[in-house]
């Protein structure tokens, strides 16, 4: 049985060492402080500062410095703060200068070996290679109304981790009956896995169809050994769902957004 610190620690381990999939993304990563930014994509999601443990001393300058460097490549980007932020005052200090909430996420986490997801609509699943990547493109583009633009760069993005053959990161779309409804990436970090990117098409949602996506995931992380799955799920959509179907709710994620970024 895991402490709330130790569940913590494997909640914000997805912040503190990011996996970069995008042939232009940049990290900046030192003790204490994981960052990315990626030159030419507006995509907030992109271009974040994932994990900042700073000193009070420290944190005015690089609030400060930090805010200059996106504006300089006309980026917006969000300042993501969770348990483990320092000082524990970054939230106020940040709004302080301007910043506005932007997201509220849950840190949230499942045993691998205690969830049971087995009820639930036959669905099939399939791993994104060169053959079905533009399906994978089409799910996550709509599910989340992206534009054209990033839906493209969706694309090269996704055909340069296949490229890659990164073993860490799996993307899965979701069928039933033959009918593409749904998809997701799973991130592998040591001995758990952060879920992310999940959705269902607009047209498919509202029928539990995430209960059986979220078992094969399951099934997939049980084969590779994984004891736990994290995510951070938005507490207006995703969070509630994920609760009912065992997910435990441990810790609050904010988002800041600066509105001149």
């Amino acid at each position: 049985m895991l402490s709330r610190a130790q569940k913590i620690t494997l909640i914000e381990r997805p912040l503190r060492e990011k996996l970069l999939r995008d042939p232009f993304s940049r990290s900046f990563s030192s003790e204490g402080w994981h960052q990315t930014m990626t030159p030419g994509v507006r995509a907030v999601s992109q271009n974040r500062v994932l994990y900042a443990r700073l000193s009070a001393f420290d944190v005015k300058g690089r609030i400060a410095s930090t805010l200059a460097m996106y504006r300089g490549f006309g980026l917006p980007f969000e300042w993501v703060v969770s348990p483990g932020s320092r000082p524990t005052d970054i939230g106020e200090r940040l709004q302080a200068l301007g910043f506005e909430i932007s997201q509220r996420a849950a840190g949230m986490i499942a045993e691998t070996t205690e969830i049971d997801l087995s009820a639930g609509s036959p669905v099939s699943h399939e791993i994104v290679t060169k053959n079905n990547i533009h399906d994978w493109v089409h799910v996550q583009s709509v599910g989340w109304g992206v534009s054209s633009e990033d839906a493209e760069h969706m694309r090269e993005s996704a055909q340069w981790m296949l490229m890659r053959r990164e073993t860490r990161v799996v993307d899965l779309i979701f069928r039933m009956s033959d009918v593409l409804y749904g998809g997701c990436s799973v991130e592998f970090y040591g001995d758990s896995a952060f879920l992310l990117s999940a959705v269902v098409l607009p047209e498919h949602r509202g029928r539990g169809l995430m209960r059986p996506a979220l078992s094969a995931i399951i099934e997939l992380c049980r084969e590779r050994s994984v004891k736990h799955v994290t995510t951070h799920a938005l507490r207006t959509t995703s969070a509630p769902m994920l609760k009912r179907l065992g997910f435990e709710d441990v810790c609050d994620l904010l988002y800041f957004r600066h509105p001149t970024a």
